[in-house]
């Protein structure tokens, strides 16, 4: 179970627009890699899966600034922006929670807020969409002293990300949490797991 630090500070919407959602949430923070099912919304425009809707439609509101790697112009911003009401960023250091589509576009995990200080709710929750999850073997990373043969990890991300995950080690108890999303499923990576 991951501290609870991961929990007190998620970002959460005044009413919840998929019942179930932020209990799943929970869930996923609590058992890394295990896969959670998501309330799936009505259709909505491509590529916006439905696991991510129902994060975004929970999580943001019109004070939650919001870094994607969306074209602002693109049918999936639009609806973020009239579903959310949220304002839209220009760097990730300026956003609550950010949304990547593309994994192969994400940013070095660096250029996200990590928290301060005075506010250690100000770190940046990472929405990111993934082509798919695979059950952990040879190389693939696993929790350390867990070892569950049904965890998920993502696939299709850049090879720099795990080291950027390391990396930010140094700065605990700060860092980010990451949800990995594909169709309806989500998987939790909260800031502070050590991988080996």
């Amino acid at each position: 179970m991951v501290r609870s630090h991961a929990i007190q500070w998620l970002p959460i919407a005044a009413e919840d627009p998929a019942p179930g959602t932020f209990q799943a949430v929970v869930t996923a923070l609590k058992h890394p890699g295990t896969a959670v099912h998501l309330p799936q919304p009505d259709s909505l425009p491509w590529p916006l899966n439905s696991a991510s809707a129902a994060l975004l439609a929970t999580w943001v509101n019109p004070e939650t600034p919001v870094w994607t790697d969306l074209c602002w112009d693109s049918d999936p911003a639009a609806w973020l922006q009239q579903t959310c009401a949220c304002s839209l960023v220009t760097e990730p250091c300026m956003a609550r929670v950010a949304f990547v589509a593309d994994p192969l576009r994400i940013p070095p995990l660096g250029q996200f807020c990590l928290g301060e200080d005075e506010g250690p709710e100000s770190f940046t929750t990472l929405i990111l969409q993934v082509p798919g999850f695979s059950v952990p073997n040879g190389r693939l990373r696993e929790v350390s002293g867990r070892g569950r043969s049904r965890q998920l990890w993502p696939t299709g991300l850049p090879h720099r990300f795990w080291s950027d995950w390391d990396n930010q080690k140094r700065y605990l108890p700060f860092g980010i949490d990451v949800f990995f999303t594909r169709t309806d499923t989500l998987v939790a990576l909260p800031r502070g797991l050590q991988l080996t």
